[in-house]
């Protein structure tokens, strides 16, 4: 890894974990309100996981992936990296 990119790759996961917590955390409060923080929590997610596969040397369009939730950033995590940073 890249040692200039380490840091970039630590503000990515602090959103995919911010994206994970917002899909989660409506789950108590069913309703309105709880359905608009998760939409809002799938697009941080969506982003993150964008970057995170642009990072390991793949399109964005990898950052689709993220409409599964925790399963799609688990898929990410097992891609092997594909640049040599």
């Amino acid at each position: 890894m890249n040692p200039a990119n380490r840091g970039g790759n630590k503000a990515v996961w602090i959103w995919i974990i911010i994206g994970l917590g917002m899909q989660l955390l409506p789950n108590a409060n069913p309703g309105g309100f709880g359905a608009l923080i998760r939409i809002g929590g799938t697009a941080v997610l969506i982003g993150a996981c964008a970057l995170y596969a642009e990072n390991k040397g793949y399109s964005r369009n990898y950052g689709l992936l993220a409409i599964l939730s925790i399963l799609g950033v688990i898929v990410l995590v097992c891609l092997p990296r594909r640049n040599s940073n």
